[in-house]
């Protein structure tokens, strides 16, 4: 009788193959990318024969990733806060100095939350993490 061949559901750990399925070839010749943060791409550069294995990326690496992002989260935030600071003392020199009136506290308060948002919008766009799929 014909014995019917149990479909692998379970992906191996990422470096647990050794040998290519196919050709036998070490692992040296293989290469390996992340395709997800749960699965990565491997394929033998020998045979080009691909499959896919668990990923390493733990919880405790995205933990560690949320924190890094946390912290230059709130760097850039203080450097906006600054930011604004000098831009303000600016607008209170040339008030002064071209005698301009005084603007009204909501219109300024307005002014410089668009003007921080904005500022921490560009920070955002330019600090965007690349993440463990890359």
């Amino acid at each position: 009788m014909a014995q019917a061949q149990e479909v692998q559901t379970q992906l191996p750990t990422v470096g647990s193959v050794t040998h290519c399925p196919r050709c036998g070839a070490d692992e040296e010749r293989f290469n390996r990318w992340p395709q997800t943060t749960e699965v990565w791409r491997v394929a033998c550069s020998a045979c080009n024969f691909g499959w896919q294995e668990h990923s390493a990326y733990s919880a405790s690496d995205a933990v560690s990733d949320s924190t890094a992002n946390v912290i230059a989260a709130v760097a850039m935030a203080l450097a906006a806060i600054g930011v604004l600071f000098f831009v303000y003392v600016v607008f209170l020199l040339l008030r002064d100095l071209f005698g301009v009136d005084q603007p009204k506290a909501v219109e300024l308060g307005i002014t410089l939350v668009v003007l921080f948002a904005m500022l921490l919008g560009i920070a955002a766009i330019k600090n965007r993490s690349p993440g463990p799929e890359t």
